[in-house]
């Protein structure tokens, strides 16, 4: 019997090392995606800044 518990806390704690990379390969993707998006819209900007007139 106290085998099968000594399996069963470890297959939980081999999960929750699971989720836990699965969270940070997510977050570290939004981070990415983020900043990407940032770069994207600050050059969108910065050519209609160049095109519009002063006011």
């Amino acid at each position: 019997m106290e085998t099968l518990r000594r399996l069963l806390r470890g297959a939980d704690g081999g999960i929750a090392i699971e989720y836990a990379l699965i969270a940070a390969v997510v977050a570290l993707s939004l981070i990415i995606g983020a900043e990407s998006i940032g770069s994207a819209l600050s050059s969108i900007y910065e050519s209609l800044a160049a095109v519009l007139p002063s006011a």
